[in-house]
């Protein structure tokens, strides 16, 4: 059965942000490469032309009633401004960009110079998108990180979680370096756009590799450190997406005191009842379609999926988003992202 929308999707976002009466579940998809893959475009071609990145990317969510929007993700970015190097490779179909990074010995960590983006040329990819959407109206996302992912885009992330163990003195060096490079991103953003078409994101994958008192000892200071530069810059409007197994992490997140409808999405090693048992009902919650599914079980595994995490979690007072688990994979069948759509339309309506 096919519903009337009774609501945009701007408005369902715009409401649901402001804690007032929804039509249904909105829908987000994560379908950056995914749309790359949709609109047949060479991997090179979706990161490094932002115009074509922006028209798949906004055809794709039309295509399946997606209530968010374009996105600047480009995997490995940050590291291109301290020396990295990206290879594109489509062998033969689109293939993730693959970083060598600069440091790839402790030497080399006593090479880094802190680059001034103004004058990298790499900072127009990103200007470049974001003055589309800020031309679409579409909010303006400043990256917070994590620190620790911006610090494995720098150096080799096998030697990086080597460092927890012994040249604590070089890992705090390199979360230094990530720290200034988001400091300055963000100042360049905020400046060029304003600070009230701005908002902060944040994202955890290597967070998720290393214990609790790891975390609290080296990722989190310096994540405390650019949400309070931030948050007195004047940015009110926040996101985390908690990549891997944070469960024993939860508490530090809900310390954070990150202002009240702060979105943070979860990945399926989270559960959304335990998460909100944690966090309260101050946040947004979203999630958690399992990739695996999505990327190989059948439309009606997903619909099923997504029916049971719907139906759990629509009515918790802080708000619900149903999204994959992470970014959608580049193959998943479209059958299958349609299921989701259509599992908020028959479970998800108010």
């Amino acid at each position: 059965m096919k519903y009337h929308e009774r609501m945009s999707s701007k408005d369902r976002v715009e409401k649901l942000y402001k804690g007032e009466e929804l039509d249904r579940v909105p829908f987000f998809s994560n379908s950056t490469i995914y749309a790359g893959v949709l609109g047949r475009l060479k991997s090179e071609e979706f990161y490094l032309n932002q115009e074509r990145s922006y028209e798949v990317q906004r055809l794709t969510l039309d295509l399946h009633n997606c209530d968010g929007n374009p996105a600047f993700d480009f995997p490995g970015y940050a590291g291109l401004f301290f020396g990295g190097e990206i290879k594109f490779k489509d062998n033969p179909h689109f293939g993730l960009p693959i970083l060598k990074p600069f440091v790839k010995s402790l030497d080399d960590i006593d090479k880094l110079v802190m680059p001034n983006l103004n004058k990298n040329p790499h900072l127009k990819e990103r200007i470049n998108f974001l003055k589309i959407l800020d031309k679409n109206g579409v909010s303006i996302s400043i990256t917070m990180g994590s620190p620790l992912e911006i610090a494995g885009n720098i150096c080799d992330t096998r030697l990086l979680l080597k460092l927890f163990s012994k040249n604590t003195d070089k890992l705090h060096l390199l979360l230094k370096y990530a720290t200034n490079y988001l400091k300055q991103l963000g100042d360049i953003t905020i400046e060029m756009f304003g600070v009230d078409k701005c908002s902060c994101s944040a994202n955890f994958p290597i967070d998720s590799l290393i214990s609790p008192k790891l975390f609290e000892m080296y990722s989190l200071p310096y994540f405390y450190e650019i949400y309070e530069y931030f948050k007195k810059k004047g940015v009110k409007s926040y996101s985390l997406h908690l990549c891997g197994n944070h469960n024993k992490k939860l508490n530090y997140f809900k310390e954070m005191n990150l202002p009240e409808k702060t979105f943070i999405s979860l990945d399926e090693k989270i559960d959304l009842e335990f998460a909100d048992s944690i966090l309260g009902d101050k946040y947004i919650l979203g999630g958690n379609v399992s990739t695996s599914i999505l990327m190989s079980g059948s439309p009606s595994e997903v619909y099923n999926a997504s029916r049971n995490i719907i139906t759990k979690n629509k009515f918790r007072d802080g708000g619900f988003v149903l999204m994959p688990s992470c970014t959608l994979p580049p193959y998943t069948p479209p059958l299958n992202v349609f299921a989701m759509y259509r599992a908020c339309e028959d479970f998800g309506r108010y």
